[in-house]
């Protein structure tokens, strides 16, 4: 059994595959997690992109589909422990059929976290089970120092999420929305993208906040209602 004083991490409900918008680039990548979590052996995979492109989304999102079909998944941001020592947070964890590990770059300069990840990595293809990363770069600019678990994180299957164009913006939007339960108009979602920050993260969170507005006023998605809104 996992380490009992390792609790799980609320895991975000929304961050779940069916709220991610597959870009054409990024179908062969989604695949493979897809694959990863449903499969019963073991996958070694490693997932990089920029900053708010989604990859904590889709770590959070293989632990929700992995629960939905009755395996033990455990997602872990590593950012928010490298401050610590408390390396013991690893131990134990392959049991789980599938670790996520967000941020593993996080552990460079962390001499003990980096020799905790090499063990938890070897124990993984000891007990073959799936172990995703997530980091802002490639596998061969992390900035680790160790030797092995740099070798070992260069030889795992490495996809680069790909950023979505304005057009792929408005499509996720609309998408968001439908899974919601509503519309949202594509001219609105368009406006959305012209009068603010067209970085993904941003037009997401906004869209959170129109959404909760929505239902508080019991309002519809409409060009003025953005604007009042957000201030515009």
């Amino acid at each position: 059994m996992v380490n009992q004083l390792v609790l799980q991490p609320l895991l975000n409900e929304q961050a779940r595959f069916e709220n991610f918008f597959i870009a054409a680039a990024n179908q062969q990548l989604i695949a493979a997690l897809k694959q990863t979590i449903l499969i019963q052996r073991s996958q070694l995979i490693y997932l990089h992109a920029s900053l708010g492109s989604g990859r904590s989304h889709l770590l959070q999102a293989c632990c929700h589909l992995a629960h939905a079909n009755s395996r033990q998944a455990f997602y872990l941001d590593l950012e928010q422990h490298v401050t610590s020592t408390d390396c013991e947070l690893l131990d134990n964890l392959e049991q789980c059929d599938v670790i996520c590990l967000d941020n593993i770059d996080a552990i460079q300069a962390h001499p003990e976290w980096e020799e905790a990840v090499f063990h938890l990595f070897n124990r993984v293809v000891q007990q073959q089970k799936s172990l995703i990363v997530a980091a802002l770069v490639p596998a061969t600019h992390t900035g680790i120092a160790l030797p092995d678990l740099h070798s070992r994180l260069t030889s795992m299957m490495v996809f680069a999420l790909q950023a979505l164009s304005d057009d792929e913006k408005i499509q996720a939007l609309v998408q968001r929305a439908t899974v919601r339960g509503f519309t949202l108009p594509a001219e609105v979602a368009r406006f959305m993208l012209t009068h603010r920050s067209r970085a993904t993260a941003t037009l997401f969170a906004e869209f959170d906040k129109l959404d909760r507005a929505s239902l508080e006023q019991q309002r519809k998605f409409t060009i003025p209602f953005v604007k009042k809104v957000l201030s515009l």
